[in-house]
């Protein structure tokens, strides 16, 4: 989901983001110089009641896997805040260098009871409830099933007259 956006203004990048609960009306990327590789590309700053840029959060330049378009992923964080918002950044225009602030909720965490952590991908391992008894779309493949074993659709019933509520009755 967008929730704002960044442009470059006289040479500055100044930006927003509003959700229901947030409203940061005058953000800036300020860029960082390291020559760490794992150095962010852009420090957040929000400018605060008191009129003073302080950073909230950074922004490390990732690359699609898949169209190998460069964006940034980060987060920004405040004591008033409940949890850190993951955000990335899409350039949407080379020309006057806008991007769009996008958020995604994460996935939760999964662990096993030993502590260990569980992938997000597909189980591959026996886990010892056996492959299961329905096919990608739902339907039962279980050996010996039948249509008598299915649970059968929803018919109409009729009401008896004694059970007609009282609009009915005067309606009719």
């Amino acid at each position: 989901m967008n929730i704002g956006s960044f442009k470059s203004t006289n040479g500055q990048l100044l930006g927003s983001i509003a959700t229901a609960h947030i409203d940061l009306p005058r953000l800036g990327l300020r860029p960082v110089e390291s020559d760490s590789d794992k150095a962010p590309a852009f420090e957040i700053m929000a400018l605060n009641v008191a009129r003073r840029w302080v950073q909230i959060g950074a922004l490390w330049e990732q690359t699609s896997n898949s169209s190998g378009e460069v964006f940034y992923q980060g987060r920004f964080d405040d004591p008033s805040l409940t949890a850190p918002v993951q955000v990335m950044l899409f350039r949407t225009d080379d020309e006057t260098e806008t991007y769009n602030v996008v958020w995604n909720r994460p996935l939760p965490r999964r662990e096993n009871l030993d502590g260990s952590r569980q992938g997000r991908g597909r189980r591959t391992i026996d886990d010892g409830f056996g492959t299961g008894n329905a096919d990608a779309n739902g339907q039962m493949v279980e050996e010996g099933a039948t249509d008598a074993d299915a649970i059968p659709p929803m018919t109409p019933t009729r009401r008896r007259k004694s059970e007609t509520t009282a609009d009915e009755t005067v309606a009719a």
